[in-house]
C-alpha cells in the first residue's frame, strides 16, 4: 500500500528541494518539495529503490510514483533501512505529454529497534472503525505507527542518549504548534521537530541539585511556554513531641537527622509544576510541599506508615479555557484543582483525611494515573484501582465536577478495561499501578493506553464499544515468542492536517 496526500492548503513557499540530497531520514512518511514551473500542468514524483545515477538504472527500479498539481507532497516509501532515489517528471498538458525528466536525487531511511518489525511491533487486534488515517505515538517503542500497526517514524538518537542501554522515554506526543515533546531519562525535557532537530531543552537543574529530575508529563502550552512536573525535595522541620493537632507533619525517624530531642528534619518526596519560557526561564511554579505541609494529609493513616506522605504527582492537565490546572497524586488518591496563575486551590477530589482515621470519598477512584478534561468540563481519570494494596481491574472514569467547593464528584460514566495476553502470560496477575492514560478524541470517543503491566491501546466509544485495539509487542529471543512491550503512555495524531504540520514544521511556518 502506498499512502499519498497533498496539502489541504497548497503552499508554494517551500522552494527548496526536499528531502535534501543524501539525507538519512527517521521516517517513511516523506515530505517531497521542489520548485514550481509555471509552464506545466502537473508533476509526477517517481521513486526507485537503490542508489542510481542513470535514468536507465533508475527506471528499472521504480517502485512508486505520485501525480500532483502541487509542488509540496507527502508520500510513504516502503521500508526503513533502505536507499531511495527520486526525480520529477513534468507534464506539459492534460494529455500527460512528458516535457522533461528531472535530475535524480538520493536519500535513505534509517533503522531503529522501535521500527524493526523483527524485534518490535504494534499488533492490531481490532481494526479502526474511525480515525483510519490517524497515527499513534508509543513512548516505550519510541515510534509513530499508522492505524494498521505499520511504523512510519522513530525517535532518533537525540544527544546520543535515546539508544543507550536503560534509556527511558516518556510522554511522547504532538504539541499544538506541530512539534514533538518528550522526557528522557528523568534529567532531560525536549522539544524536537519531525527530523529530530532539537528545538528546546528544559534547564539542567540536576547540575546544581543531583536529586532534581523531570517526571511523568511535559506539555507545550498554546502560548508557546512549557509546563512540566519536576521533583522538589524539601527538607521540612517536624515536631515529634507535640500533640498531633499541633499543625506539624509527623513522620517516622527513618533517614532523618535531629538537632535536638524535639525536632527532626527529613527530606520528603514533593514535586512542583514548573512553567518555562522559550529561553528556559522559570515563569510560574506551584509546589506540593507548600500546599501539603499543613493540609489534611497530616492526618493520613495508611495501612503501614511507609510512604505516609508520598505525594509524588503523576499527571497534570492544564485547561487553558478555564485557566485551571488539575494535578493528580496517585499515592494519596487525590486530584487537586488549582487556579492559574494565582495558585489558589479551588477544590480537592478524592480521599479526605481527619483526626483519628481518614474520611474517604465515595471510592470513585484509587491510585489514578492520568487526569484530563472532557469537552463538557467533566474529568477523565485512568483509574488504576489500586485500593491500598488491593488492586482491582483498571477503569476509565468520567466524573462530573460539583458546582461549588462543598459538593462531591459524581460518576457520569465508567468503562472496565480488559486484558488480552499473549498465551505465555495468561495466568499473570496484573496490578495496575504504573503508567496509563486517557484522552478524549474530537468525536467524543476515548483513546486509552493501559499501564506498563499491560500495554494494550484502544479506542472506545460512549456506547462502550471498542472501535480499535492493538498490542505493542517485542520479540523475546529466550522464549521465541512475542511478548508485551511495556509502554508508559501513548498519544494520537488524529487529523491529516496535524500530520502535515508535523512533517513540514521545520520548513514551513506558514502552516501553523
Amino acid at each position: 500500500m502506498f499512502l499519498l496526500f497533498v496539502l489541504l492548503e497548497p503552499n508554494h513557499a517551500i522552494t527548496q528541494i526536499l528531502p535534501k540530497e543524501g539525507a538519512v531520514l527517521n521516517y517513511r512518511l516523506v515530505g517531497f518539495s521542489f520548485p514550481a514551473n509555471v509552464r506545466v500542468k502537473g508533476y509526477r514524483v517517481e521513486i526507485a529503490t537503490g542508489d542510481h545515477s542513470s535514468n536507465d538504472s533508475f527506471e528499472k527500479n521504480i517502485v512508486k510514483f505520485i501525480d500532483s498539481k502541487d509542488t509540496v507532497i507527502i508520500g510513504e516509501v516502503p521500508s526503513f533501512g533502505q536507499q531511495y532515489c527520486w526525480r520529477i517528471v513534468l507534464f506539459l498538458d492534460k494529455n500527460n505529454i512528458r516535457l522533461t525528466k528531472g535530475k535524480i536525487h538520493h536519500f535513505s531511511t534509517g533503522i531503529a529497534a522501535g521500527v524493526d518489525t523483527s524485534k518490535t511491533c504494534l499488533r492490531v487486534t481490532d481494526t479502526a472503525q474511525a480515525y483510519k488515517d490517524a497515527y499513534i505515538f508509543t513512548d516505550g517503542n519510541r515510534a509513530l505507527y499508522d492505524m494498521n500497526g505499520r511504523p512510519v517514524w522513530y525517535l532518533p538518537n537525540i544527544d546520543g542518549l535515546v539508544e543507550r542501554e536503560g534509556a527511558d522515554v516518556r510522554d511522547l506526543k504532538l504539541t499544538p504548534q506541530g512539534t514533538i515533546t518528550f522526557l528522557l531519562n528523568d534529567k532531560r525535557a525536549y522539544e524536537i521537530n519531525y527530523d529530530g532537530d532539537v528545538l528546546w531543552k528544559g534547564p539542567r537543574n540536576d547540575l546544581q541539585n543531583p536529586d532534581f529530575h523531570y517526571h511523568h508529563e511535559l506539555t507545550r502550552m498554546k502560548n508557546g511556554h512549557y509546563m512540566v512536573l519536576a521533583t522538589d525535595p524539601v527538607l521540612l522541620r517536624h515536631n515529634l513531641t507535640s500533640h498531633p493537632d499541633s499543625g506539624f507533619l509527623i513522620v517516622t525517624d527513618t533517614a532523618a537527622h535531629r538537632d535536638s530531642a524535639k525536632f527532626v528534619y527529613q527530606t520528603l518526596p514533593f514535586s512542583s509544576i514548573l512553567e518555562y519560557g522559550g529561553e528556559g526561564n522559570l515563569l510560574w511554579s506551584w509546589s506540593t510541599a507548600k500546599y501539603l505541609a499543613n493540609s489534611d494529609v497530616y492526618y493520613r493513616e495508611p495501612p503501614t506508615r511507609k510512604n505516609k506522605y508520598d505525594v509524588h504527582p503523576n499527571s497534570f492537565y492544564f485547561s487553558e479555557k478555564d485557566s485551571v490546572v488539575y494535578l493528580s497524586i496517585r499515592d494519596i488518591s487525590r486530584v487537586i484543582k488549582i487556579k492559574y496563575p494565582s495558585g489558589d486551590v479551588l477544590d480537592v477530589y478524592g480521599d479526605q483525611f481527619g483526626p483519628g482515621k481518614p474520611t474517604l470519598n465515595d471510592s470513585l477512584f484509587y491510585g489514578q494515573h492520568s487526569v484530563s478534561c472532557a469537552a463538557d468540563g467533566d474529568l477523565y481519570l485512568y483509574n488504576n484501582g489500586d485500593n491500598r494494596g488491593k488492586p482491582t481491574a483498571a477503569t476509565i472514569e468520567k466524573l462530573h465536577q460539583p458546582d461549588g467547593q462543598t459538593g462531591l464528584l459524581t460518576k457520569a460514566w465508567e468503562y472496565n478495561c480488559t486484558v488480552e495476553d499473549p498465551a505465555s502470560l495468561k495466568h499473570k496477575m496484573y496490578g495496575f499501578t504504573v503508567g496509563g492514560n486517557v484522552e478524549e478524541l474530537p468525536d467524543g470517543s476515548l483513546f486509552v493506553s493501559m499501564s506498563a503491566e499491560c500495554s494494550k491501546l484502544f479506542i472506545v466509544g460512549a456506547d462502550k464499544k471498542i472501535r480499535f485495539s492493538a498490542l505493542p509487542e517485542k520479540w523475546d529471543n529466550f522464549s521465541k515468542k512475542w511478548m508485551m512491550a511495556p509502554q508508559y503512555r501513548a498519544s494520537m495524531i488524529t487529523s491529516r492536517r496535524d500530520m502535515e504540520r508535523l512533517v513540514w514544521f521545520k520548513h514551513d511556518q506558514a502552516l501553523k
